[in-house]
């Protein structure tokens, strides 16, 4: 094991799992209070889709993505009438279409097919530099907006009419944190996949829901969760010849079922 791990490509995944993972688990407590759940899925299918188009149209597939995710968040930022058309009927179509073009373009792309299954699952041990590069890039804006702006995005996450009435402007902070989603999704699409990518984003939340009642404790045990799991998930991929991502996957289910079964025996 260890002589794998002083392997540039075997620590460049890691890296890019852990920051991926632990950056969707920190947004994902968002996710989850909003309940905007959804979002994340139609935005990573969106995600998706950008890839598949780059491999198409034989460009850079990271370009591709950014570019299609917002535009999903255009798409879902437009005011929508509730009686003719709903904000979660967008986002079915979002998420329909974008799912099926995205196995049209693969199906007529013999380079797409043979990524398809990534685009799912996704193989992390793909990661170049450029990759890391990018993907580092962009975790070091998101963080930096959020050191700026955090309380204004907790305040229009936990009570948007009274962070208005405050003066604060939910509109522009609820488009900075879907912007926020779409640039992480984006970038690291074409190695983590849709699976690994829309786990992150809730799993680790609802971990952190179980043990933490403070904010500040439950974001960083939505963010340690990540961690742990990433890394565990890692070593029993290697160990036991199995896909990353979907391993990281799996351990973060048990440890949720872990979780929320002893937060309930300890209630008894």
């Amino acid at each position: 094991m260890w002589e794998v791990v002083q392997e540039p490509f075997f620590q460049m995944a890691l890296l890019n799992a852990l920051l991926t993972g632990c950056l969707c688990g920190y947004l994902g407590v968002f996710v989850v209070l909003k309940r905007i759940v959804f979002v994340s899925v139609a935005l990573s299918q969106m995600a998706a889709l950008g890839v598949a188009v780059g491999f198409f149209m034989g460009i850079y597939p990271r370009v591709s993505a950014m570019a299609f995710t917002m535009l999903g968040i255009v798409l879902l930022a437009m005011p929508y009438s509730e009686k003719n058309t709903s904000r979660e009927s967008i986002l079915g179509y979002i998420y329909a279409m974008a799912a099926v073009t995205a196995v049209v373009l693969i199906a007529k792309n013999p380079i797409g097919e043979a990524h398809g299954l990534d685009l799912v699952c996704g193989n992390v041990l793909y990661t170049t530099q450029k990759d890391l590069i990018m993907l580092i890039v962009i975790v070091l804006a998101v963080v930096v907006l959020h050191l700026f702006y955090f309380k204004e995005f907790i305040f229009v996450s936990f009570d948007r009419d009274t962070a208005q009435t405050t003066g604060i402007k939910p509109g522009v902070f609820e488009f900075l944190l879907y912007i926020s989603f779409g640039l992480i999704i984006s970038v690291s699409m074409q190695t983590s996949g849709v699976m690994f990518i829309f786990a992150s984003l809730v799993i680790p939340a609802m971990i952190g829901l179980c043990v933490a009642r403070h904010i500040f404790r439950v974001f960083f045990s939505a963010v340690v969760s990540a961690a742990v799991c990433v890394t565990a998930g890692f070593y029993v991929s290697y160990v036991c010849d199995l896909p990353s991502s979907s391993t990281i996957v799996l351990f973060y289910g048990v440890l949720f079922l872990s979780v929320k079964g002893i937060t309930f025996l300890a209630k008894k």
